[in-house]
């Protein structure tokens, strides 16, 4: 009986410490998945080639866009092989956009869907050294030589 209940405690103190909480590493001192404009983490670079969607009084897009496009949906990661904080973003097509506060100069791994070809670049407004890749993304920046330096991001499909 006696060795049951060890066997049941340490079974229990292993379980609860999987479940625990675990240290990542460089964590942000605020929440990378809380942005002040509510764009997520990238945002447009002003005088990008795109005007921005129009929009009724409630809120809604009253604008269409052609169907047969694949949605142009890019996942950011703070570390490589998709750890640490992720973030999903929808980008305009053909539209530069500068990486939000936190998010500069921080991505480790970035995924995109098929259909999309995106490139990377060291400086905001799509400027500098610059990295393109297609689906399903890169799962370490440091491979191609820019982790943690990536600024901005332009998507066509």
């Amino acid at each position: 009986m006696q060795l049951n209940n060890t066997i049941f405690l340490i079974l229990s103190a292993a379980i609860l410490a999987l479940a625990a909480p675990q240290f990542v590493g460089n964590m942000p001192t605020t929440s990378p998945l809380t942005s002040t404009s509510g764009l997520g983490p990238a945002y447009p670079v002003e005088g990008g080639s795109n005007i921005s969607p129009s929009l009724v009084s409630d809120g809604t897009n009253i604008n269409l866009e052609a169907r047969g496009y694949p949605a142009r949906r890019v996942r950011y990661c703070q570390h490589l092989n998709g750890r640490g904080a992720c973030l999903n973003q929808d980008l305009d097509n053909k539209r530069c956009y500068n990486f939000l506060g936190w998010w500069d100069n921080q991505v480790s791994s970035i995924y995109i869907n098929p259909g999309l070809k995106c490139t990377i670049y060291a400086e905001k407004a799509c400027k500098g050294r610059k990295v393109e890749f297609k689906a399903p993304g890169i799962t370490d920046l440091q491979s191609v030589g820019i982790n943690d330096q990536a600024s901005s991001i332009y998507c066509s499909h």
